[in-house]
This record gives structure tokens, sequence and C-alpha cells, in this order.
């Protein structure tokens, strides 16, 4: 039974607490203590510090304690930002209204502000404000328009004023105080807190103040005084106004309304100031408005139908009015208002604008063009000016056409243009159609509808080939290699002595618009001819050819250059190649698969082929054992590895580690040949392997000067299994001529370039693209082509076309060695 009990006792002893809290289920308090004033302000700056005061918070809890938070930056606005952002003045203090910060720095402008909260820790925020340390001398700045009286009744009125402005004092801790007289001796802030009745007490970012308690039918002076932390003081305007029941309109001034000022977009509004038998004149408010009809002869009627000009303003006699269209009659009046909200109107008149005639005057330099493509050019040009429209709101639009056209607006109207748009000076015309000159002129148009004309000139969009890369007079000789950089800069290789009248021998690397990267250092160059370019997965890039020397040292057919054409010291090819090297790969491990017509690397047999180390010394692994290429010519042309690590290489061989392959091999990723493979390919090609080139679908396809493959007639092209090595398409009627480069697009097409002048009957001078199915993509028209050989294809980062090669002239343009072309 007593262990029972005890069992039992924590379950009775909460059922007793829980009964024991029943009536306090419902009134648990979440509400946040209530502002009755939220503004804060501040005193007695110093150059440590101030005082924040506050009004008393209210809640049912009367337990209420207060902390002030402060910071350099406007980041306290919210009880969490105070709490994250702010710093505290001290801790949390009941019954408190101000709180001494100090330790703060000389200079310094600071925000604060007061977070209240109950026993519950429910919290509110005041508004924050600011305050700025040191000592301050300098009074508040008043704002205008001054004071302003309403609401006028038989026992008072309410003040009203706009902020004033401090160089120390936030805005919301300034403090104001209304004062009152039956005498207009309130001008100063000495003779206001002389003479003057006080109202209200200061108050922190108050604009407003109902004065009550006044004299039936007695005209009251009034003013407000503003003073700032540091109790620097300023006075505000002295107004008047009338106390009682006030139902009587101003009586408009004479003579009324006269125009001034007349302009093409504008005039000013004169008048009379009007009088009030309540309201001080300098206190009677007015407002303009404005209509092109005749419809504003009485209050009503101008708020109805008129525009109004700005909003109702004190103390005011000439309004000025924009913004007016030219030649144009505009209606105008006045609303004038006193404090109790009566109003008169001044007696309607009219004005019309000016007659504006003058055209713009178009900006020099005028019109060019720029970012041209195969579809589109921006037009560029100077903005216009104009005597009466401010520049930034005239109207311009381009117009064009693909034949020359008279140059005025009219005719320039009737071409294709892209409609009016507001300050601006360039506009990109789309949609052009390639290698077409397009005649164009800009049109501007101000305010008035006056037009001008900027001088016609001309574009040609890009046909086939990049403009904007001019390699015009660029290489002297042969471009055997190519290299495009993720940049778009291009590496070129081969037998040239100068580039654009700059000697350099055999290497260089072009800028995106076609000049000389004169930052590729290279030295003396090359002793002989650069047949192949890699750039590095680190930039760096290997180079490949019949050299033995670069910038008089000796490399032997092959040699690495840092990025800026130094050469890379790093790599350590010893003796290298004992001939040409033609081709080049770098695994995804680093190293690097060379080919060419070497038959030893270092000093030790390697026909045609070897791998090296990343630092250029011989991997011996690779086909050890071997012996290589073999047959009356050894080359190695090309390189390619498949996605499996399995090696291709096509060129003159007819052999490999003594088995007949006919010009194309495959190996695996030691270098031993794959049976498979060579069985697969029969009697191979029957002449040269110029290309291999890795199709999307995984087959490959070959090219160069070879007439059929496995006895099957394919001109100069074949589609390959890379697998089995059959022959999965066949080019019956292909290139007239060898094909010595081929590049894959993103897209699978294919483009090749060569010797050739035909591709399946249809001329196309020694570069093309064929679709995936071998057929010809008459959608890419080089024009006449290459006036000779193009000896190398390569596809950007960005789609277009490098091609390099023997020739002097592209599609009848300038462009030697090396043209970069359209996609």
């Amino acid at each position: 039974m007593k262990n029972l009990f005890l069992f039992l006792l924590p379950f009775l002893v909460l059922a007793c607490i829980n009964k024991q809290n029943l009536e306090y289920i419902g009134t648990v308090d979440s509400t946040a203590p209530t502002l009755s004033v939220s503004k804060i302000y501040a005193s007695t700056p110093s150059a440590s510090g101030f005082t924040v005061h506050w009004t008393a918070a209210t809640d049912t809890d009367t337990n209420l304690q207060y902390r002030v938070y402060y910071s350099t930056s406007d980041t306290i606005t919210t009880v969490a930002d105070a709490q994250n952002n702010g710093t505290p003045a001290g801790s949390y203090t009941a019954g408190i209204t101000s709180q001494a910060v100090t330790g703060l720095t000389d200079g310094q402008t600071y925000y604060y502000t007061v977070v209240v909260k109950d026993s519950k820790g429910n919290k509110t925020v005041y508004t924050k404000s600011s305050q700025k340390t040191g000592t301050d001398s300098t009074a508040p700045v008043v704002a205008a328009p001054s004071v302003t009286a309403s609401s006028p009744s038989s026992t008072g009125f309410t003040v009203n004023w706009t902020p004033a402005s401090d160089d120390a004092t936030g805005g919301d801790s300034l403090q104001y105080q209304v004062y009152t007289s039956t005498t207009n001796n309130i001008t100063t802030v000495t003779d206001a807190k002389t003479n003057g009745v006080p109202h209200g007490g200061y108050r922190p970012g108050e604009t407003s103040l109902a004065v009550t308690g006044l004299n039936d039918n007695t005209t009251y002076y009034y003013t407000v005084s503003v003073k700032d932390a540091a109790d620097n003081e300023a006075i505000y305007t002295t107004g008047n106004q009338k106390t009682g029941t006030d139902s009587t309109a101003p009586t408009v001034g004479t003579p009324g309304l006269t125009a001034g000022s007349v302009s093409a977009t504008g005039l000013t509004v004169n008048w009379t100031a009007a009088a009030d038998d309540a309201t001080g004149s300098s206190n009677l408010e007015y407002l303009v408005y404005i209509s092109t009809s005749d419809n504003i002869s009485t209050v009503a009627d101008a708020e109805a139908n008129g525009t109004a000009v700005g909003s109702y303003a004190s103390g005011i006699t000439s309004q000025a009015i924009t913004g007016l269209s030219n030649n144009t009659t505009y209606y105008y009046t006045v609303v004038v208002k006193d404090a109790a909200g009566n109003k008169s109107i001044y007696t309607k008149n009219s004005q019309t604008t000016a007659n504006d005639t003058i055209v713009p005057t178009v900006g020099t330099p005028a019109l060019t063009s720029s970012s041209v493509t195969q579809t589109g050019l921006t037009v560029n040009w100077t903005a216009a000016s104009d005597t009466v429209y401010a520049a930034n709101t005239l109207q311009y639009q381009v117009c064009y056409s693909t034949a020359g056209f008279t140059n005025d607006v009219t005719t320039a109207k009737t071409k294709t243009c892209t409609g009016y748009e507001t300050n601006m000076t360039t506009k990109a015309l789309t949609g052009l159609t390639a290698g077409t000159t397009y005649y164009y002129t800009v049109l501007v148009k101000d305010g008035s509808g006056n037009e001008s004309v900027y001088t016609q000139t001309s574009k040609t969009t890009d046909g086939i080939m990049v403009s904007a890369f001019d390699s015009a007079a660029g290489a002297d000789d042969s471009v055997f290699a190519v290299a495009v950089q993720s940049d778009g800069k291009v590496i070129i290789g081969g037998s040239f002595l100068n580039y654009r009248g700059t000697a350099i021998n055999r290497i260089a690397r072009i800028n995106t618009d076609g000049t000389l990267d004169t930052s590729f250092t290279v030295g003396t160059g090359f002793d002989n001819a650069v047949y192949e370019l890699l750039i590095q997965s680190d930039g760096k890039i290997l180079v490949g050819g019949y050299f033995t020397t670069y910038n008089g040292t000796t490399v032997n057919y092959l040699t690495r250059l840092n990025a800026d054409g130094t050469r890379d010291t790093s790599f350590n090819s010893g003796t290298a190649a004992n001939n040409t090297v033609t081709a080049l790969y770098q695994l995804s491990s680093g190293k690097i698969l060379i080919g060419g017509a070497f038959t030893t690397y270092n000093g030790t047999s390697k026909p045609g082929i070897a791998r090296l180390y990343s630092d250029g010394t011989l991997d011996t692994a690779f086909n050890n054992g071997g012996s290589g290429t073999g047959g009356t010519n050894i080359d190695v042309n090309d390189i390619e590895v498949l996605t499996d690590g399995s090696i291709l290489i096509g060129g003159t061989f007819t052999s490999y580690n003594g088995t007949s392959v006919n010009r194309i091999a495959k190996l695996s990723s030691e270098g031993a040949p794959d049976s498979a493979f060579t069985t697969g390919i029969g009697t191979g090609f029957n002449d040269i392997v110029y290309d291999i080139s890795l199709l999307s679908n995984g087959n490959i396809v070959v090219v160069g000067d070879f007439t059929s493959y496995k006895g099957t007639a394919s001109q100069r092209i074949a589609f390959i299994n890379a697998s089995t090595g059959a022959l999965e398409t066949a080019f019956t009627s292909g290139a007239d001529n060898t094909i010595v480069s081929a590049a894959v697009q993103s897209d699978g097409k294919i483009v090749i370039g060569g010797v050739f002048t035909n591709y399946k009957g249809t001329a196309r001078n020694r570069i093309a693209r064929i679709n995936t199915d071998g057929t010809l993509d008459t959608s890419f028209d080089p024009g006449t082509g290459a006036d000779a050989n193009v000896l190398c294809v390569r596809i950007g980062a960005d789609g277009k076309i490098t091609a390099g090669g023997l020739f002097t002239y592209f599609n009848a343009s300038l462009k030697s060695g090396v043209v970069k072309l359209w996609n």
C-alpha cells in the first residue's frame, strides 16, 4: 500500500497544482506596452554623450522597465534591430523617462531609441531619432513655407508648420513651442518668450498644435519656436488669425491675373495678394489651375476640370508652370483659401505658349556602329541639343534600308524605323540579313515636334566572316596549326615570319580583334615550322613541329610554353624526338601522347608514337617492347582518345607492332594493338589519314587523302564504328581533293578544311560544313571560300570557327593565313 501511495504521489501533486492554476488559464499577458507619445528627444549634448528623454508608456502591468539603445548606423528601428544592432546604455530600469548616454565619440552622429517592456517580457520600441555629439551653438534652420492656421473656431485654431532641420539634432528630436499674442510683438525668440503665451509645452517632432482657450472674435498673432538638444532656438515667421466662426471667403486682389515669361513649354502666372477678414494675408494659401478648355471659371469648375500646379502654398503671388505644349492656348486661374477653408477664385485668363519652330541640333561626332554580327548591329550617336527643350527630353529613332536614300526627315520616315524613344544615344538593330550593307540614320525630335536628321552612314553585317576579327594583312606564310584559348584569343603556328607587319617567327597569339598580342613574348621564336599546338588544362601550350630551337634554346621538335609565351623550363624533354612531331594529346592523368615521324625519344626507340610524363620525360611503360608504327612512312598525323581510354591513331603508317594496319590503328591505353579493331578495319585506307574526330554517337569521322576504306569507295571522308572498325557511312562522292582537318561542333555538324574545291557536287573552296548524315550543310556558305589550302580548323568555346592555312584571301577579303567565321 505504501508503495502504491509513493507511486501515485507525483500525480496527486500535479493534479493539485493544475487545479490551483485553473483560474489563470486564458489570462496570459501577450500585449506589449502602449506608447501615448512614441517620439523621443535628446538634451545636453556634449563631446562624450547626451541625455535621452521620452514619455512614459502605459500598460495593465504597472512595472514597466526602459532601456536606451544607440548605434552609429540607422539600424535600430524595431525591437529586434535595436537588440541585435544597438548598444544598450545601462540595463532595464523601471519608472524612468530619461537616461544619460555616455562614453561616446566626439563629433559622431548617433541614432538612439528606447525599448519598454512589461514584466511578462512584452516589448515596444519608441521612434528612433539621432543626435551628434560635441559642442553645438548653431540654431535649427526653419523650413519654408513657414506657419499657417487652420480650423478656426470661437475659442481657437490649429497652428501648422513645416519641420525644421539641424546640423546636430535629428529632425524627430527637435522640439517645438507655439506662442500667441493679441499684439504683433512675438517676431523673435526673446519677444515670443517675453510677450507671447506658450501653448502645449515643447514637443518633439510635432508639426501642428491645436490652440484653445482663446477669446472669440479676436485677432491673434502666432508663431513657433524650435529648439535643438543644445537648447539653441530659432523662430518661425509670425502669422495672424481671427477667432470665431468664419464663413467669408477671401477677397481676391486687384489687378488680377497676368502671365509672364512665356515660352514654348511654359509660363509664369502672377497675381495680387488677396485679403481676408480673419486670416492674415501672409497666411492665405494659393493654388494655380490650368486647362486647355475654357472650363475653370468657378472654384468647383477649377477643381473638377483644371490641372492643379503643385499644391496650396501660403504667401506667394506667382507660380511658374512648366511642361506645356508648344503653340497651345491655356486658360489659367488661382484659387485662394483662408484658414477656415473658405475659397475664392480669381478671374480666369488665357495665354498661348510660344510657337517653337527651331529644330534640334544634332550631336557631333555623329553616327557610328558597333557589335556587328551576321544578324544585327548597334547604332551609336552623340546626343542632340535644343534651344527650348532639355537634352534628356529629346526623342530619337533609327531609320534604315538596304539601299541608300536621300538624307532628309521625310525620306527617312519611309524606311524601316525603330520608333521614337526618349533620352538615348544607342540602339541595337536585330533581325538583319547576313552579309548585307545597311544604310542608316537617326531622327531626333523635340517636344514641339521639330525634327532633325543625322548624316546617313552605312555598315555591312557580317557574312560568313567575323568582321571584328581583322586578320587582313596577317601571316606572311602558311599557318599549319590553330589553338583557341577560352578567352577567345587565338594561337597560330606555321612557317610565317611576320604577322601584320611585325616580325614574329612561326608562332603568335592574336587578340579577339585580330591584332597581334604583344604580351605573348616569343623572342626569336622557332627556327623551323610549327605543325601542332595544344593548350593544356593549366593554360600552358604544347608545341610540336619540325623545329630544333626556340628563342635560341635547343628543343628538338617538341617544347612547352608558359601562357605568356616564354619557354617552360620545367618541361624536360632531354634530346626529345629525333624527327617531326605532328600530333599532341593530353590525357586526363596529365600525361601526354605525341605522334609524328620520329623513331626515337630521348634515345629510346619509339617509332611514330610515345607517351610522356607531364614534365616531358618518357613513360617507358607505354607499348613497352613494341615496334610502333612501320611501313615506308611511319608518320602519325593525329591522335584521338575514346571515352574508355583506348587510343586511335591515323597517318601514313601501314603497320603497328608488326601487324598490318593501313593508316589507322586502335590501341589500348598502354599502347597494345586492339586485335578486334585490327581485324575489323580489314585493308584499311588506301592513302593518308590526316585527322580523326569523335562524333557524339561514339563513332569517328576520318578525313585525309584516301579514296577508299576496306575496298569501299569513300572520297576523303568516312564515318567508322570506333569499336569494330566497321564502315558506318561511305562517301562515294565526297570531297574532290584532300581533306586535311575536321572539327565537330556541339550540334554534331562537322567543319572540314583542306585542298578540295567541291563537296558532293557543290562548289566549296577548301572549307565546308557537313551534316551528321554526311550531306552538305548548305546554310554554311563561305562564298568564294579560301584562295589556297585550309590546313587547320578549330571550334572555340563561343562556337565560332577559326581556320588557318596557306590562303591570302577568304571570300575575296584579305585574310592572310587565318580567319574567324560564324558557325
